[in-house]
């Protein structure tokens, strides 16, 4: 009878680890500290985007994404980050390129951002605002992972940048949320805890 019990509990345990992480099996950890704001805790699932996850892994590693800016917030929508000068591209893993991502664009998912080109994302990335604008990018962008304490923090910073208006965006590019150089808000370091 002990045995049963034991059994079982470790399954509910092994089951509620995998609720907590959506299904997704977790391969690394990061840690994003920006300077005035905190750190946001995220989960990465190498799993489900080998590819994605292995070049932000070594970008954060080698002190890449020390230093850098947030250069877009775009109400309800996304904040970007990155140098856009990545030392090489990487093949895009969603759908309509011809793999199958199952990390659904929601709420605090960490996603690539690329041009026009499907394999051209480099070291941007951005986290999603909201569950409902975040869905029409399923199976565009490659999502790799998602905030799992500090949302807090990306919804402060929105915050911050919508109540300082017009004046926080470059002019030609402010539809896209693209901000001017007063505006933007720097990245300490990103440090892959596991």
């Amino acid at each position: 009878m002990k045995k049963i019990v034991s059994f079982v509990l470790v399954i509910l345990a092994l089951s509620a680890m995998l609720v907590s992480c959506g299904g997704h099996t977790v391969t690394n950890k990061a840690e994003i500290t920006i300077e005035g704001y905190g750190t946001i805790k995220a989960e990465l699932y190498g799993k489900d985007a080998p590819i994605t996850v292995m070049n932000f892994v070594e970008l954060a590693k080698s002190g890449y994404y020390d230093g850098t800016q947030i250069v877009r917030v775009q109400d309800g929508f996304v904040i970007q980050t990155g140098r856009g000068k990545g030392t090489s591209t990487i093949r895009g893993e969603f759908l309509i390129n011809g793999t199958n991502n199952p990390i659904s664009h929601e709420r605090g998912v960490l996603s690539m951002a690329r041009s026009t080109a499907y394999n051209s994302a480099s070291d941007q990335f951005f986290i999603c605002l909201d569950d409902e604008s975040a869905k029409t990018l399923d199976g565009y962008y490659a999502s790799f992972g998602k905030v799992v304490e500090g949302l807090d923090i990306v919804d402060k910073i929105a915050a911050d940048i919508k109540e300082a208006g017009d004046d926080a965006f470059l002019p030609d590019q402010a539809e896209a949320g693209f901000l001017a150089d007063a505006y933007k808000i720097t990245i300490t370091s990103i440090k892959i805890t596991k």
